[in-house]
Parts: structure tokens; C-alpha cells; sequence
């Protein structure tokens, strides 16, 4: 009986790291999958730090530039299949979920880049208005939590809208 019970124990530690080489070869390709669209919303994320100094038309065409890259990357976030975690699927549902809310918000009306030193035109008003409604700061977080959860539970850092990812790695 403690010969059997003692190759279990064997045969457990050898598996063991070989479920957790899986587990953060998971990880890492979800992080692959993350890039893109985590690299348009680091060109948003600034918008939280605003200090003053943009008033009237800039503040249309920074709302307007944010619907456009944020719906850049809801159209890449939509489509990341489900992940075999029960934990970080709940959060990539999250992700997913609210990227489809920012599509269905400013898909059709944010198609073009705003000019930042052209004045704004009536599409870019009209995206800017669109981008304000969208729950863009809402998907900035749900990414960064994604992010948070996948250090924790498989110690993989995933792109996250944050200055240790966006000003290093884009």
C-alpha cells in the first residue's frame, strides 16, 4: 500500500508542472491575443490625466479620437474565444461584454480618425458625442483587471491600458 500511495505522489509532482506550463501557455497566447487592441486603448488611457488646457473644440476631437481607437480595439476584444479558467473567463466575458457596447455605440459613426488640429466637422461632433455615451473607461478597467487576475493566478503578465505596459511595450 506505501509503495502505490508513494508513485501517486511521484506521478502527481510530475504532473503538476506540466498542467502549469499549459496553464501559462494559455495565458500567453491570450496576452498575444490582447496586444492589438490593449496598443489603441494606451492612446486613450491619457484622457483620465487631462489637466486642463483642452476647452471646446479639442475636447470634441479628443472624444471623437478616443471613439475612434477605443472602437479599434472593441472590434479585436469582441472576438477572443472563451478561456478554459472559470475565473479569468468571467472577467474576459466582462471585457467582451462591454466591448460590444462601445461597437454598438460608435461603430457606425466613429469610421475615420479624427484630424487634432483641423477644427471638427459635424461627424467628428457626431462621434465625439457617440464616444461620450460608450462605457469606454469602464472597458479600460475591465482590461486592466483582466490583467490583474492573470498575474495572480497563473503569474503572466497580460498587456494591461496602464503606464507599466503602454509607455514600455507599445
Amino acid at each position: 500500500m506505501k509503495r502505490a500511495s508513494t508513485v501517486l505522489v511521484i506521478a502527481g509532482l510530475v504532473a503538476a508542472p506540466a498542467c502549469d506550463r499549459e496553464r501559462t501557455k494559455r495565458y500567453e497566447a491570450l496576452g498575444k491575443e490582447l496586444h492589438s487592441p490593449v496598443a489603441y486603448l494606451c492612446r486613450v488611457r491619457d484622457d483620465r490625466k487631462e489637466g486642463g488646457g483642452c476647452n471646446g473644440e479639442c475636447q470634441t476631437r479628443a472624444a471623437a479620437i478616443r471613439g475612434y481607437e477605443t472602437d479599434q480595439a472593441a472590434k479585436k476584444l469582441v472576438g477572443i474565444a472563451p478561456f478554459a479558467d472559470p475565473g479569468t473567463e468571467a472577467r474576459l466575458a466582462k471585457v467582451r461584454e462591454l466591448a460590444a457596447m462601445v461597437e454598438a455605440a460608435v461603430a457606425g459613426v466613429c469610421q475615420k480618425k479624427a484630424d487634432p488640429s483641423a477644427p471638427p466637422t459635424p461627424e467628428v461632433t457626431t462621434c465625439a458625442e457617440a464616444a461620450r455615451r460608450a462605457p469606454i473607461f469602464e472597458l479600460l478597467d475591465a482590461v486592466s483587471d483582466l490583467g490583474d487576475d492573470a498575474k495572480k493566478r497563473a503569474g503572466v503578465a497580460l498587456p494591461v491600458p496602464r503606464d507599466e505596459w503602454c509607455v514600455v511595450k507599445r
